[in-house]
């Protein structure tokens, strides 16, 4: 499997996504990140996690009092630069207790390398962020700190920003997503032989959810 390939981003998650935002990544996703992003900048960046400030976790008794609509700020369609090849995120505005997206990454061939499809849920058990990691032709990649999918938990919200946690298997320990004004910077956290690092994304809205 190709570098690019390898690291998705989810936007939660992205991204998450992609987020869920959501980036392939191999296991140690530092290796070409150098400095840090700005707004308008796309070039990823890791650096120790202890430096983000805000990045710890609520109470957990705090989870379930959280509703999909906390999310609706996210709404929208967001592209950015995936390690040097094109990405976009589409997530729908709320209806019900739920919200789809997609994540996908187009190389400078033109060709598709990533398709995500995410799912934001609100449960009893509080807002999950479930996905799925796809490569050309639906196949599974399942070479990546996220396997081939699975399901973050939202931990925190606030208008313009949010914090998912993955509470199951993987290098890929969290997700948090900030909006500053028209961008959207997307920090995976990864953990890995006890040390902790992060890579940052950052993209641009190019379209808003039918709601706002």
């Amino acid at each position: 499997m190709s570098d690019r390939r390898a690291r998705p981003l989810i936007f939660f998650a992205m991204s998450l996504a992609a987020a869920n935002v959501l980036a392939l990544w191999v296991a140690n996703p530092v290796a070409r990140a150098k400095r840090d992003s700005e707004p308008g900048e796309t070039r990823p960046e890791m650096r120790p996690a202890a430096e983000t400030p805000g990045a710890g976790t609520s109470a957990d008794a705090a989870h379930h009092a959280y509703h999909i609509l906390d999310l609706e700020w996210l709404a929208g369609t967001w592209e950015g630069d995936h390690f040097g090849d094109w990405s976009e995120y589409t997530l729908s505005s709320s209806h019900g207790n739920a919200m789809l997206g997609a994540f996908r990454v187009v190389n400078k061939e033109g060709k598709l390398t990533v398709a995500e499809y995410d799912l934001i849920e609100e449960t009893p058990q509080g807002i999950a962020y479930h996905f799925a990691i796809y490569g050309p032709g639906m196949v599974p990649l399942k070479d990546t700190p996220f396997g081939s999918g699975g399901t973050y938990w939202l931990d925190f919200v606030e208008p313009g920003k949010a914090i998912f946690v993955n509470r199951g298997k993987g290098t890929a320990r969290k997700t948090v997503l900030t909006a500053i004004a028209d961008s959207l910077k997307s920090e995976v956290f990864f953990e890995k032989n006890g040390k902790e690092s992060r890579v940052v994304f950052w993209s641009k809205r190019t379209g808003v959810g039918e709601n706002d």
